[in-house]
């Protein structure tokens, strides 16, 4: 009987490299740059979408509250601006002037005690205040005059109608621009004469 005897080896058994081989790294940094290029931009316009629907979501609420308190209440109530412009923070509060047939547009809303609510006095009823918009995003208004209906106030009477400083309805609307002012993806705010409010995707210029 032939009996075959294998001579063990005296070298020890070789062990498996943990790290990457220089072709492994060079497939994985390919790879994240691909997905750098390609799935980056989709997050950026992801964000920037969210934030210009939560912004008008936001816009459109005040509008509705405004016109809500004004017939809950009623009296008129308004919505104006904080600043220069409304992307710079807008506030709504319940407007104390008896006044209906106001000689200037800049009358209706007024700050001062003799014809509307003092924003500063701790008795105005100041229930809604939003700050500066976010993002590089411009709300601007596309109707009425700059200092006033749309422009500066949006004044809601007891019936929840938009009125202009006459007490006359009026209708309007407002665009929220995004950062890069692509028109076709900001959008429009319309608010008809009864106050309603309705947003759709798509202006026809910004800021």
């Amino acid at each position: 009987m032939l009996i075959l005897i294998t001579a063990k080896s005296s070298s020890p058994p070789r062990k498996k490299s943990g790290g990457f081989t220089l072709l492994e790294l060079m497939v994985v940094v390919a790879i994240v740059a691909i997905l750098i290029v390609v799935v980056l931009p989709g997050f950026k316009e992801f964000f920037i979408k969210n934030r210009l629907t939560a912004q008008t979501n936001d816009f459109v609420t005040a509008i509705s509250l405004a016109r809500n308190e004004a017939i809950k209440r009623g009296r008129p109530v308004c919505l104006v601006r904080t600043n220069t412009n409304w992307e710079m923070g807008y506030r709504i509060f319940v407007d104390k002037s008896k006044l209906t047939n106001l000689s200037a547009d800049t009358d209706a809303c007024k700050t001062d005690s003799a014809t509307g609510c003092a924003l500063g006095d701790a008795s105005c009823e100041i229930f809604v205040q939003n700050q500066e918009l976010t993002g590089g995003n411009t709300l601007r208004t596309g109707s009425g005059t700059s200092s006033g209906s749309y422009g500066l106030w949006l004044r809601f009477n007891s019936m929840g109608v938009v009125v202009d400083r006459k007490n006359a309805g009026i209708n309007g609307d407002y665009r929220l621009c995004r950062s890069d002012k692509i028109i076709s993806k900001s959008n429009l705010i319309k608010i008809s004469v009864t106050g309603f409010p309705i947003s759709t995707v798509g202006t026809t210029q910004c800021p």
